[in-house]
This record gives structure tokens, sequence and C-alpha cells, in this order.
């Protein structure tokens, strides 16, 4: 997948001040699937999101029979490119896979962010994400204090930022956790 020039501005429904979508960016592998090769570039967000970027790896099964959907479980080979802007809630950008379902090769390169500032750095790094599993992939699924207000990343191999900047806050501006 391919885009080269997308804008979040103008949202309809949106109201002022309050996101009014999830992600500007969101790269989702479930139920099995195979998401090799994506790069998305020449990207400016103007509000209107939760957050900037959402990058997630997870297992669906089906609900009936509890049974996997699908074979590949593969999420890798991912290019941010010149993406900048800003968002309008404290969440960062996330980057997270299973304990047995990495995210593989990821590269943000020439990405510039601003969050809203909120939240005291003390009272952010008490909330610990739990690991959730099973479930279709949501920018909030973790939880809205996170302990990064650029990027957190969990469960990742070959994690790259390349001339990347985030901004605007009290906590950490990047947090790994189990990231290669």
């Amino acid at each position: 997948a391919y885009w080269r020039s997308w804008r979040v501005t103008d949202v309809p429904g949106s109201v002022a001040g309050e996101p009014a979508g999830f992600s500007a960016i969101a790269i989702e592998c479930v139920d099995g699937g195979l998401v090799d090769g994506f790069v998305c570039r020449n990207i400016r967000i103007n509000g209107g999101c939760m957050l900037p970027v959402f990058i997630r790896a997870d297992r669906r099964m089906n609900r009936t029979t509890g049974a996997r959907r699908g074979s590949y479980d593969v999420l890798r080979n991912v290019l941010i490119e010149n993406v900048s802007g800003h968002v309008l809630s404290a969440v960062p950008s996330i980057v997270s896979g299973l304990p047995d379902f990495r995210v593989q090769n990821v590269t943000f390169r020439n990405v510039h962010l601003i969050s809203r500032g909120i939240g005291s750095y003390e009272d952010l790094h008490e909330t610990t994400p739990i690991e959730i599993a099973n479930r279709t992939p949501l920018a909030g699924m973790f939880c809205q204090a996170l302990p990064a207000h650029g990027l957190w990343a969990r469960h990742v191999d070959n994690l790259k930022l390349e001339n990347s900047t985030f901004s605007l806050d009290t906590r950490e501006a990047v947090v790994f956790e189990d990231v290669k």
C-alpha cells in the first residue's frame, strides 16, 4: 500500500478541540494475516485524531469455534517516512506485537510529531500497559496514559528511528519494552 499525500483536516463530525478519529495511520495484522513491505510517506497530520501512528500485530480467534483464522502471523518491513504534525490527545504512537508474534523491521524516518502535554511524569509512570491479545486492535486498547508521549513500542524486532522527533510533554519521548 502506498499513499502519496493524505491529510487529516476538517474531519466530518469532529468537535473543536477533540479528536475525531482513532489513528491518522493504522497498520494492523490479525487473523493470521500477512503484512509485508508497507510504505506510508508524505503525510501531514493536523489534529483530528487520538494518536498519529498505530501499528499492531495480534491474533483474534474465531468466536464460534475458538480456532485461529489464518496461518501467516507476519507484520514486517514497514516504512513511515516524512510524517509531521500534531494530535489532540496525549496518547503516543504505538508499535506493538505479542511475545510470540513480534512486529519486525519498522522504520520511522523524518517523522516529527507534537502531542498535547497532559499528565505528570509520576502519574503516568504508575501505569504499566497490560498485555492484551486475541482481540480487535484499537488505538486506545492499552490505556490513555502510556509511559511515553512520542512513541511506545513493545515486542518489536529491528525498530529504527531516523531523524525523528517527538515533542511537548513531561513524560519520556520514547519508551521501549522488549524491543530489539
